[in-house]
């Protein structure tokens, strides 16, 4: 009951701010890379309440033999008791490009067992196969037809491009839809099968004059589990202009922007003004997944550099985004953390925020990075004046 009072009045609070703002008239114009809107302060905050005090799933961990680089992204959520994680594991070399997706579940957040495998890729770098590189699973439930649905990226790979300076590693990302083949509640397990590509580059996102110049030679890389407003959907979607040098500040300018849809399941376009989202003024958010808490307050996680994350009343204007909040001395990773995977209800009246993020004990051989492991924080949600 707290939980909720908590949630209903964050959600008037955030209400009555863009009520009384101008913000929203702002934000309806079409948004640019060149020329962002200024977003409003985030009205919600969230405070950390406890970190786990070291990865809950690291390399050596029962079910991640022959996982080389570790785990990175995807997204969990809590279904009949358990939370699933689902998630790019990162097999072997080609690195982030030898990968396969999985499915991981816990009844207490610490204690991990592998449950299934959803794909694995070949790993070829001829720049044919459209599917060299899958990552980024996102479950969700399609209550019409009572059946788990999955959006996940796939890439094409080519090994040296030759003198084109764009990054070819993982590039021309699609978007596929996959059906559990296991109808009702219980088919997280799978088997699944593709059925279609949900969102890919297309002519507006690479002509010189297109609504969407922002996107780049990545195609699409993310897409967010779908969020109903009214009588449509909505889902984020990324991509990053990485056919520069890495001297152009565009190479590294992850931005996000929303699509629409009649239903969970598509069809799929991209929203027409908006994009890209201007969480803040450098632009940079990867990976975001909203969570609606109640009629009038959604809230977003993301990777910017932290554990990013932005309020909303309505789905489709957005607060700028801010961190969570975590002192140096308690991190047990090196750097940054990479991709909050959702915000999660608890029945004490806290959220829990799984991330992943490179553990500097465990360092595979003959590679700079520390193997992705995966930690959570909970967190308390407050109104800020």
């Amino acid at each position: 009951m707290k939980d909720k009072i908590l949630v209903t009045l964050v959600g008037i609070a955030f209400l009555a701010f863009f009520q009384t703002s101008n913000i929203s008239a702002a934000v309806d114009a079409a948004v640019s890379a060149d020329a962002p809107a200024t977003p409003p302060k985030c009205p919600v905050k969230l405070t950390l309440i406890e970190l786990s005090p070291g990865p809950v799933l690291k390399q050596g961990d029962p079910g991640t033999e022959g996982n080389k680089f570790g785990v990175e992204g995807g997204c969990v959520f809590k279904h009949q008791g358990l939370y699933h994680f689902f998630t790019s594991e990162e097999m072997g070399d080609p690195y982030w490009v030898k990968m396969r997706l999985g499915h991981w579940t816990s009844p207490d957040r610490v204690k991990w067992t592998r449950s299934d495998t959803i794909t694995e890729s070949s790993g070829e770098q001829n720049g044919i196969n459209l599917k060299a590189a899958p990552w980024a699973p996102m479950p969700f439930y399609d209550e019409q037809a009572k059946l788990w649905n999955m959006y996940y990226v796939a890439y094409r790979s080519k090994a040296k491009p030759g003198l084109n300076p764009g990054w070819y590693g993982n590039y021309d990302g699609r978007i596929v839809r996959a059906v559990s083949q296991t109808p009702g509640p219980n088919g997280l397990k799978g088997p699944w099968k593709d059925v279609e590509i949900a969102l890919e580059p297309d002519w507006e996102s690479w002509k010189k004059n297109g609504s969407q110049p922002w996107e780049g030679l990545q195609g699409v890389d993310s897409m967010s589990p779908p969020f109903s407003v009214g009588d449509k959907w909505l889902a984020f979607y990324g991509s990053c202009q990485t056919q520069g040098e890495k001297k152009n500040p565009a190479y590294t300018q992850w931005n996000v922007g929303l699509a629409e849809a009649p239903a969970a399941t598509g069809p799929w376009t991209r929203c027409a003004t908006g994009n890209p989202m201007p969480f803040q003024a450098d632009g940079y958010c990867e990976n975001p997944i909203a969570t609606r808490l109640a009629d009038n307050l959604y809230v977003m996680v993301c990777d910017r550099g932290t554990i990013g994350y932005a309020a909303s009343s309505d789905g489709v204007h957005w607060s700028r985004a801010e961190s969570v909040e975590i002192p140096e001395k308690m991190r047990w990773w090196t750097g940054r953390t990479t991709t909050p995977m959702g915000v999660i209800p608890e029945s004490d009246g806290t959220y829990t925020i799984f991330f992943t993020a490179p553990n500097p004990k465990f360092r595979p051989e003959g590679k700079k990075a520390p193997w992705e492991s995966l930690g959570f924080v909970r967190v308390k949600m407050e109104i800020v004046p």
